[in-house]
This record gives structure tokens, sequence and C-alpha cells, in this order.
């Protein structure tokens, strides 16, 4: 079958983004399938809830006078993150399978002719407070197969009237599925349809099949990794702290989105162009890893690391998704999401991963994920 993948390939700046839009095809292809990520662009036609209209005036002139300063303040910052984007486009367009052709609302009904069917996700596809006709497959001609995997809100909670908006656009969806197994309850009582609770397509494939693109080692001691999203400044000197007292090397790729380039100068070593290979070379030979992002817990255990994560701020929403992981995994005591926990103290006290049993309730997830991509895209697995 030819599945079209549709999530967030052009536009991802963050490397969970682009990791798991290469997992995703990668995947329906070893099951069978010829799938692909379809390259588009849906900027023109998103609609994001409406504010009133001097305040969204007020809160757009407020955006773009701070980046435009953040620029101006740190040319060097924007210099590396303009690098490392490249490194993920360029990961986008060579290793990921895609589209020959890109894209728009316009013209992309004209891929109805190219795929048997469609899947959305996963990653944040589905921001409730952004409306993408593309991402909720709007496009796609009635009949036509269209399914979600893995779907991601980046909330636990939906507003009447979102949950409205949620009931009418998945209405002629085939399956549902979505990947904070917190949304489950939640968007089967706005929708009224049955919803699954899937993994992130990153843990569809197996440590071996990242190995296969996986970078060789580019730290040639041993060392602490850490990579933070938010301005967590405690998590930044707890990973400080430990690495020093552990008498290891901090390696950090900072986070380099103007707002918080005041971080980049945090750890030993700091890599600005890494490409996802990279990412996912530091991640398999570190000793231990320090971080608030979700994909590097996942990838964490993959290879099957010493880790910690923390909050990325004091109101810190995007905690659900990695809380819901390690809680489905059992390593809820890996979570450093308390004052009290972002600490050397409580890291250092914290006993070692057993990953026999982690690995245990992963797999039973991940058969679970396999068996509905097999029952909804009708296939008889070669896996």
């Amino acid at each position: 079958m030819k599945i079209g993948v549709v999530t967030m390939f052009k536009r991802t700046p963050n490397y969970g983004g682009a990791l798991q839009a290469y997992a995703l095809p990668t995947f329906l292809c070893k099951m069978g399938h010829e799938a692909e990520q379809i390259f588009f662009d849906d900027s023109s036609v998103c609609e994001r809830e409406k504010l009133p209209f001097l305040k969204s005036i007020e809160i757009g002139t407020k955006v773009f006078l701070w980046n435009m300063i953040q620029r101006l303040k740190h040319p060097l910052h924007t210099f590396k993150y303009r690098c490392r984007f490249k490194e993920m486009i360029r990961f986008g367009m060579d290793v990921t399978p895609h589209s020959k052709k890109f894209y728009c609302y316009n013209n992309i009904v004209e891929t109805a002719n190219l795929y048997d069917m469609y899947v959305v996700g996963s990653d944040v596809v589905w921001t409730p407070t952004l409306n993408s006709p593309i991402l909720l497959l709007k496009f796609v001609p009635e009949g036509k197969r269209k399914i979600s995997y893995a779907a991601s809100f980046g909330t636990n909670t939906l507003t009447p009237l979102q949950q409205q908006r949620f009931k009418a656009d998945l209405a002629n969806y085939h399956a549902v599925s979505v990947r904070e197994k917190s949304m489950v309850s939640v968007l089967e009582s706005a929708t009224g349809k049955k919803v699954e609770h899937c993994l992130d397509p990153t843990l569809l494939l197996e440590h071996k099949d990242w190995d296969k693109i996986c970078s060789s080692r580019i730290i040639g001691e041993p060392y602490v990794f850490s990579f933070f999203l938010g301005n967590n400044m405690n998590a930044r000197i707890t990973a400080i702290e430990f690495a020093k007292k552990k008498g290891l090397k901090l390696v950090n790729i900072p986070y380099l989105w103007e707002q918080y380039s005041d971080f980049a100068h945090f750890g030993d070593i700091r890599l600005s162009k890494v490409s996802p290979k990279d990412f996912i070379s530091l991640i398999k030979y570190s000793d231990y890893i320090f971080t608030d992002s979700f994909h590097v817990c996942v990838f964490s255990q993959v290879y099957q690391r010493s880790f910690f994560t923390f909050r990325r701020n004091s109101a810190d929403m995007q905690s659900i998704r990695i809380t819901d992981f390690l809680e489905l995994t059992g390593l809820l005591d890996r979570y450093c999401g308390t004052a009290e926990r972002e600490t050397y103290a409580y890291c250092d006290s914290v006993e070692e991963v057993d990953y026999n049993k982690a690995s245990e309730a992963l797999q039973i997830m991940r058969q679970q994920s396999i068996e509905y991509l097999i029952r909804n895209t009708n296939v008889t697995s070669k896996l």
C-alpha cells in the first residue's frame, strides 16, 4: 500500500521532530508498505484561535520587536541557529523518505492519485489553538482512508469550543490514536470515537535500526550530555555540579533560540552544528544525560542510558508528555519535577535504571502500537 505521511516535516527546527518524521515512514516501509512524508507548507492557511484585534496587533508587534532585538544583540547565536537548521533540512532531504514534489494547500489534493491512504502524526500536530487543514487531513477526498498515529496536542485539556472543533474534524477518520495516554479519555469524550494510545514512532524502531544512521562517536572521553529547551537554571546548575563531582566533562548542545541565548555558554564542551545523526550519537555514547526534552528521554531508553529529566520552566505544560512516558515505563523517579528534586543530592541518590523491567513495559506497548498499524493499514506484517 502507498501511504502518505503528514507531520511537521518541512518546518521542524528540532531534533525530535526530525527524527520522528524519519521514523514513521521508515517503519511503515519495514512493514511492507511504500511510505513517505508529504513535503508541504501550510503556513498561509493555518488559523489560530482569534484574539481581539487590538490585542493581536499588540502581541504580534511585541514578538516581532523582541525577535529583532535579540537577533541584533546575539548575531553569532542567530548564525549558529541557522547552521543547525540547515543540518535539519539536510537530514530531512537526504535521509527521510519524502515526496519529490512540494505541496501547499491549493494543490495537495493532487496527492489523492498517489497514495492509497494517509497517516497524520506523530509529534504535536494537533495543537488546539492552531487549526491546520493539512495536519487535520481536510484535503483528503471522501472515502479515501485516513488515520492518525500517535498524534499529540501538547496539552491534556480541551476547551468546549476545541472539543466541538475536533469532533467535526475527526468525524471521517477511520482510526485515531494519540501519543499521550492522558488524552485518550479527553478525545473520546469530545469526539465519541474510539481513541487508542500509541508510542512515539521513534520507539517503533529499535537501537539496531537507529545505529544504521547514527554518527560514529564524537567525544572520545566519558561525559555527561545535556540538552535543555527551556530556561530552568536549577536544571543547568544541577548538571554542572553532577558532572564536576563525577569527574566528567559536560557536553552541551546549546539551545539557540534567541530568547534563551544567555544559556549558550553552558557546558565544558559546546556543540552547535549538530545533525540529527550526531544527536543520536551523543546520547548513545554518554555516561549520564540531563534534559527537559521528550525525545532525549526516548533515545535515553532506546540506548539504555542513565538520565534525568527536568521541567522547562516553573509553569511547564510540555512535561505532560514526558511524565506520561516515564509512567508507562515505570521511571518516574527520573523526573526532577520539583525544586526538591532539582539537586545533585537527589540525582546522585536515585538507583540505576532497571532496564529489564522498563524494556518489558515498553515492548508490550510497542507491540500494541504495531498491531494498531497492522489493523489500520490492511496489511499482513512482514515484522
